[in-house]
């Protein structure tokens, strides 16, 4: 009668010893899954934050420098060296000036220069890495900024030029 209850038991204490494993694996494979779908989550969303930037703050610096310059003629799309160039003229300290913006070699770049100087693309500053970025004037005062990504997304801005021969605000 002992040995029966000896090897039931035994049975028992295997049965139970394989069911704690098979929980523990179960447990493990469910938190190696909650991992790596957050890793793949944190991954998507500093994607799109770096997508984000990317879009925006060109966007954001161009449509900034605008607002700033936005008076009666000031300010005009021009193309220099087979390049489109936002030109925002101003007066300061009796001089004329012209502020260049436009993308060059991989960055968005800016040039302030007196006016009559002649500089050439190479002179200016470059600012703000870019993947893209054009600029369209579709009308007398629609203005439209688009700038990409490097995955290829794009974003557009149109501004409505506000100026009335006195400083104006977009």
């Amino acid at each position: 009668m002992m040995g029966k209850m000896a090897a039931e038991g035994r049975r028992h204490s295997l049965f139970e010893l394989l069911l704690m494993l098979f929980l523990l694996f179960i447990f493990a494979a469910s938190a190696l899954i909650v991992v790596v779908i957050g890793a793949d989550v944190y991954s998507n969303i500093n994607h799109n934050m770096d997508s984000n930037y990317d879009l925006r703050i060109p966007l954001s610096y161009v449509s900034n420098k605008i607002r700033q310059a936005d008076r009666e003629g000031a300010v005009s799309l021009q193309t220099k060296e087979g390049t489109t160039v936002l030109v925002l003229q101003s007066v300061q300290n009796g001089s004329n000036y012209e502020t260049w913006i436009y993308e060059y070699e991989g960055y968005l770049y800016e040039v302030l220069y007196e006016q009559g100087q002649g500089l050439g693309l190479e002179a200016g500053t470059p600012v703000i890495p870019i993947n893209g970025f054009s600029m369209k004037m579709e009308a007398d005062n629609l203005l439209t900024l688009t700038a990409n990504d490097a995955s290829g997304k794009r974003l557009d801005l149109r501004l409505a030029l506000r100026s009335d021969g006195e400083e104006g605000q977009l």
